[in-house]
């Protein structure tokens, strides 16, 4: 964190929020409410979280930079050029792995691998942020 950046009573606040949630439980729900993006959690939700995937993708149903996440396993996409795909798991696994390779409509190609990569995520990674997908209904 840059120098300066807070000070007195706010850099206080802040060093008491951060010292509060590098002690979280990432099992306690009311710590990991108290602490959203910091309390990771484990398997796929703690990669949701600590990949940053929170930032564009949405587990609740509201918009966002990218699609929500929210019911999509099994449900049916229509991407950027026209064709009706099966969001099933190796449809999410494919656009985990490679992101731009299946551009759901609505969306721009470009920005989620600007992010992440193709390649970036190993496969074991993608496979457990998947199974985690599948549970958001």
């Amino acid at each position: 964190m840059p120098a300066d950046l807070v000070e007195g009573s706010d850099a206080e606040d802040v060093a008491a929020y951060v010292a509060q949630c590098a002690a979280a439980d990432p099992n306690d729900a009311r710590e990991k409410l108290e602490c959203p993006g910091v309390v990771a959690g484990t398997g796929g939700e703690g990669l949701y979280t600590s990949l940053g995937c929170l930032g564009c993708h949405s587990i609740d149903g509201s918009a966002s930079s990218g699609p929500t996440l929210k019911g999509v396993f099994n449900s049916m996409e229509t991407l950027a050029n026209g064709q009706t795909v099966k969001a099933d798991e190796q449809y999410l696994l494919e656009s985990i792995l490679d992101p731009d390779k299946q551009i759901v409509k609505g969306y721009q190609p470009g920005v989620m691998t600007s992010a992440v990569p193709k390649g970036s995520i190993p496969q074991d990674q993608a496979q457990e942020l998947v199974d985690y997908i599948k549970t958001l209904r």
